[in-house]
């Protein structure tokens, strides 16, 4: 596997791995609404993992993809 499969591509289990590290980074930079959050988690689901990057550093990516 690799960065530059879709997110959907992965199990659930590491989907909601991503959710949860996609949360954590959207929290520590400042941001409060669960609404806006949520909307930025479905959008990052539906993304490939590369597309990612600015949000989860790219170790963390590759790792997953594996």
């Amino acid at each position: 596997m690799n960065i530059t499969m879709y997110v959907s591509e992965l199990s659930d289990e590491k989907q909601a791995m991503l959710a949860q590290l996609i949360q954590k980074k959207l929290e520590s930079i400042g941001y409060e609404e669960q609404v806006e959050m949520d909307e930025i988690i479905s959008n990052g689901l539906d993304s490939k993992l590369c597309d990612l990057e600015e949000l989860i550093p790219l170790n963390v990516l590759t790792s997953i993809a594996n």
